[in-house]
């Protein structure tokens, strides 16, 4: 049964955003009823006018409950958790003390991971060790390597376009340099490689005391929580830009691997995950976009080269 928490509960996102990803897993667990608004974000939609006066800084997801704007996923989910929780429907939080310690230092060395940084820096860097999965094809992956190195300037002509929103898309230009600076760094790179090594090494210690007596569990216990949306989305984009193996199979971390295998057959983790639909229409929307640019660009350079000849 949907529970119609709020009848003007609305979400902008986007199906490709990792944070987006989390907010529609915490919906669907909650079993919650909602609009959603999808943001093309290839068409750097997050920046039109109509959305800045909702997220000043263009950043996805958006959650709209009545009057309240909520922005940031973990805001979001929190917020979820504790206006729409019911009888009828799951607390994503822990009630002990000490599994609410637990909870929060997992999430948190979790979301602390630049995923941004991992996922193009992975590309940058070549360290794929097997063939990313849809829609990362290798088209796609050169257009976001182009838009990821052309946002800071994007965003910083917005800024000047939009007094209003100045400030906020300002800041956020200079948010977007640093990170490209970190991207393309190696060194820095390996840097959060390390860290995610050591993240995963404290993520199978917790499975593997879950792996005999408590083999229903999910990470801190036999409710799936904030934790595990956190950790289904960070693995689901490991494997889907191709460096997975870094990390669990071939007998490397064999608990993480199990989990990951068990938590893609999980409803609200199926729910909030692109069809096979959407990839083929991402896929096939930027290769025509792509075609048409090289097409434009092929034909200014003949127009260009027959009136300089």
């Amino acid at each position: 049964m949907r529970i119609p928490a709020s009848k003007q509960l609305r979400l902008y996102y986007n199906p490709y955003s990792y944070s987006s990803q989390k907010v529609l897993i915490a919906l669907h667990e909650k079993n919650l009823s909602f609009q959603s608004y999808i943001i093309d974000v290839t068409k750097s939609k997050q920046y039109d006018k109509w959305f800045l006066q909702i997220s000043p800084n263009g950043e996805i997801p958006v959650l709209q409950d009545g009057n309240r704007i909520i922005t940031h996923a973990r805001n979001i989910i929190n917020y979820l958790d504790e206006w729409h929780t019911t009888e009828l429907n799951t607390e994503l939080f822990p009630k002990d003390l000490e599994t609410i310690k637990k909870a929060t230092h997992f999430r948190n060395i979790i979301d602390e991971i630049p995923i941004t940084i991992l996922t193009v820096g992975s590309f940058i860097h070549k360290i794929s060790i097997e063939d990313p999965k849809p829609p990362f094809t290798w088209s796609i992956i050169q257009y976001i390597i182009n838009g990821e190195k052309q946002a800071s300037t994007y965003v910083h002509k917005k800024a000047e376009l939009y007094p209003e929103f100045r400030g906020s898309l300002l800041n956020k230009a200079v948010y977007l340099k640093s990170q490209h600076d970190q991207i393309v760094n190696f060194q820095e790179f390996k840097k959060i490689i390390t860290n995610c090594h050591d993240v995963f090494d404290q993520i199978e210690a917790e499975l593997s005391t879950n792996s005999v007596a408590k083999k229903e569990f999910w990470l801190i216990n036999e409710t799936f929580t904030t934790v595990d949306i956190s950790l289904s989305v960070l693995l689901e984009r490991i494997y889907n830009i191709g460096i997975s193996k870094l990390f669990w199979g071939n007998g490397k971390r064999p608990n993480l691997a199990k989990y990951f295998e068990r938590v893609r057959k999980r409803t609200s983790f199926q729910k909030s995950m692109p069809t096979r639909l959407m990839n083929f229409q991402m896929m096939y929307g930027l290769k025509v976009c792509l075609a048409y640019i090289t097409g434009l660009t092929c034909t200014l350079g003949v127009m260009l080269s027959k009136r300089y000849k």
